[in-house]
């Protein structure tokens, strides 16, 4: 049920910033021009964690708020859609950055993403723990659960 609460505002205690509305402000061609480059500015400022090497979906994650956004709140924080990475957002925020024509921005955010590069090293194959082909559905970023991936909808490249 839409509520009408708006989700993805800078006035939000919870979900400041969400992926999906950054990324298709460019991706749809509806956001103006000089907001597009900004928009995708804070998605790297905001939701890319280099360090952990995934592309959150939103941030803060919903908890304790009075916002309710459905069914994604049922998650833990840092859980799926919760402040984890969605990758369909995350592949959605390496296409726009494409069509801004910021070739080293989606490279850099692709080569995140990209499973081939998860196993490149022993260490980074013990992190990831999925077949180096397998791009996960989530990716978890928060606590303990930080960089698992959860595997029921996976993509596969062969």
């Amino acid at each position: 049920m839409d509520t009408k609460e708006v989700l993805g505002s800078a006035n939000n205690e919870e979900c400041k910033i969400d992926s999906i509305a950054q990324s298709w402000s460019v991706i749809s061609n509806a956001g103006e021009n000089s907001k597009k480059y900004i928009a995708m500015e804070s998605l790297e400022n905001y939701l890319v964690n280099r360090e952990a090497g995934i592309i959150k979906l939103l941030d803060p994650p919903f908890e304790k708020g009075l916002l309710e956004p459905g069914y994604i709140k049922s998650y833990l924080p840092g859980v799926r859609e919760n402040g984890g990475q969605y990758t369909h957002a995350a592949i959605w925020a390496v296409i726009a950055e494409a069509m801004l024509k910021l070739s080293n921005k989606a490279l850099d955010l692709y080569e995140m993403i990209n499973p081939i590069e998860h196993g490149k090293t022993k260490e980074l194959i013990m992190r990831y723990k999925v077949e180096p082909y397998v791009i996960p559905a989530d990716v978890y970023g928060a606590g303990n659960l930080l960089r698992k991936r959860r595997l029921d909808l996976v993509y596969r490249f062969k």
